[in-house]
């Protein structure tokens, strides 16, 4: 509760000892929110999946028209299209001019680990002043799977869409010129991140509009006022945030367009028992990446945030989803259909049940500053949030220094690769966390994009440069997708790997080096397939072991002969 809020409810000036205790929790948030940065800046890289894809797509982006950027002017080709997935490439891209590619993209992660938990700060307080004890629930929710699978752009458009629905309802009812611009800004910085995000900041302004002005229409025409009359009243209402949008709207239908013209997408929808778990758990969804023990305290964050609904719906009774909290309860129920409605996979954007996952925890904090709340329950809340915080920070940090450990290692290949070479990995190994959810999750998936940049060459399997919907692309005749077909998800099978050595050229590209990894303990798959032989043969042909990593052996390094 804050001075002003204790003044209210009191009539007189707060006490200096409620003054201290009043001033003591935004300093706490802000000290533990710096806390978060410890593990980023003692660790030597960033562990996130689609990390490294991401950091050599900005880094070409930001040195194509440079002198020695011959070969990636050659390989990739740059698409200005105004699409999502655009913000934090140039962000990265910008930094990387400063600092060196592992410095940008601790900067850039470090952004958001201030930004998603301030921006839920500010929304709670937007709808209740005395509400900024919840933004400590933001903080465990942080470092969640996707931040970890190096979803870069969606984890800044959670950010940027929470501050934007906390804008908007700050000023649903007085909009004005400059409060219009600004919300237009916010609209095209958040499309500018991720789809999913700008749609569920649409989906929120929808909801705020329409609640708003419905009610209103109704007690104007109950009072004998003519249609056009109540249109004209309640248009500075609705025009002025449906004209903001507008810009980022046409935006978005633009690129559907353009992306329709990909063909027929593949369309995935979750098991009925995963479906479920999901929608009865989704913050153990969101939290769980590494270890077992993640499980147990996702089910602590998420007794608390059920505590607090229950306490909530206790003692406002039907006032819990009246007055300014209903339109933030449709949201939370709008958001549940959606995240067992929709399919988890839509084309190549995967994990969306995950994604709205988020929303719904995110606008269930939303409904519940909106909510009374006791001393008791705030302590218990934040007390909660914090031990989950720092639990998953310790129970994670020795899985991430192992993986530091392996990144490093796999970097050491640096000192015999020439300046300016194509490269490619194949993985006869996949390094899975010691609790995986999902076979392919493997921090290492696209390590070699990170070693491209370092060597200032191409990884020719560069994920991210395969899609259209980046703004960094492979020129077609390097497009590995095009030569595999659009199914192609990155040389994971012997099969793909046979055929790109069959001829050691991809589209026309000469394949400098490959890296082998985890030959010492391939995956029982692989090493099962009888065509690895095959393969063993066409590499030891065409190309000459150049070195051997240590201490695990990790990578072995083949150059063309």
């Amino acid at each position: 509760m804050t001075t002003r809020a204790v003044r209210a409810a009191t009539g007189h000036e707060p006490s200096s000892k409620q003054r201290s205790r009043l001033h003591a929790e935004p300093i706490i948030f802000a000290g533990v929110v710096l806390l978060q940065l410890v593990p980023l800046a003692i660790m030597p890289y960033v562990i996130a999946t689609d990390g490294p894809s991401h950091v050599a797509g900005a880094w070409v982006l930001g040195h194509y028209s440079d002198v020695d950027s011959a070969l990636q002017r050659q390989y990739y080709q740059i698409d200005f299209f105004p699409s999502p997935n655009m913000l934090t490439e140039l962000l990265l891209a910008g930094l990387m001019r400063i600092v060196s590619p592992a410095a940008a993209e601790k900067l850039l992660v470090a952004g958001y680990l201030v930004a998603f938990p301030c921006a839920v700060r500010y929304a709670v307080r937007s709808i209740n002043h005395s509400a900024g004890w919840l933004g400590f629930l933001a903080l465990p929710l942080t470092f969640n799977y996707l931040f970890f699978s190096g979803f870069y752009n969606f984890c800044y458009g959670v950010a940027l869409s929470i501050f934007t629905m906390a804008f908007v309802w700050r000023h649903r009812r007085r909009w004005d010129l400059w409060s219009s611009v600004v919300l237009a800004l916010l609209l095209l910085l958040t499309y500018g991140t991720h789809l999913l995000p700008f749609a569920m900041t649409l989906l929120f302004i929808t909801a705020m509009v329409a609640w708003d002005a419905l009610p209103e229409a109704r007690r104007q025409r109950r009072s004998g006022i003519p249609w056009s009359s109540v249109a004209g009243n309640l248009g500075g209402h609705v025009l002025p945030p449906l004209l903001a949008a507008l810009p980022a709207v046409i935006l978005m239908a633009a690129f559907l367009d353009r992306f329709s013209e990909m063909g027929p997408l593949k369309i995935v929808y979750k098991p009925p028992v995963r479906l479920l778990a999901g929608l009865a758990t989704p913050v153990i969804m969101l939290l769980t990446t590494y270890t077992r023990a993640e499980i147990f305290l996702s089910f602590l964050l998420t007794a608390a945030i059920v505590s607090l609904v229950i306490a909530a719906v206790r003692d406002a009774g039907r006032d819990a989803t009246r007055g300014v909290a209903a339109p933030l309860a449709g949201v939370v129920i709008i958001a549940i259909f959606l995240n067992g409605a929709v399919p988890d996979e839509v084309g190549t954007l995967s994990y969306i049940g995950n994604r709205i996952a988020l929303y719904v925890v995110l606008f269930a904090l939303l409904w519940l500053a909106a909510q009374p709340s006791s001393r008791r329950t705030r302590w218990f809340a934040c007390g909660t949030a914090l031990a989950v915080a720092f639990s998953l920070a310790l129970v994670r940090f020795p899985v991430e220094s192992r993986y530091n450990m392996h990144v490093h290692e796999f970097m050491s290949a640096r000192q015999v690769l020439r300046p300016g070479s194509t490269l490619v990995m194949l993985r006869l190994w996949t390094d899975t966390p010691p609790f995986a959810r999902f076979p392919d999750q493997d921090p290492l998936l696209h390590i070699t994009s990170r070693l491209a940049v370092e060597t200032k060459g191409v990884d020719i399997n560069h994920r991210e440069a395969m899609y259209s919907y980046f703004p960094v692309q492979f020129r077609s005749e390097y497009n590995l997708r095009h030569r595999f077909g659009p199914r192609f998800s990155g040389l994971k099978s012997v099969s793909e790997w046979s055929e790109l050595l069959k001829d050691d050229r991809a589209g026309r590209a000469h394949i400098d080096y490959v890296l082998l990894l985890g030959r010492r303990h391939p995956d029982q798959a692989v090493r099962e397939d009888p065509r690895l032989t095959e393969v063993m043969d066409q590499l030891t042909k065409r190309y000459r072991r150049a070195y051997i990593s240590e201490p695990l052996g990790l990578v072995e390094v083949y150059e063309h002969r």
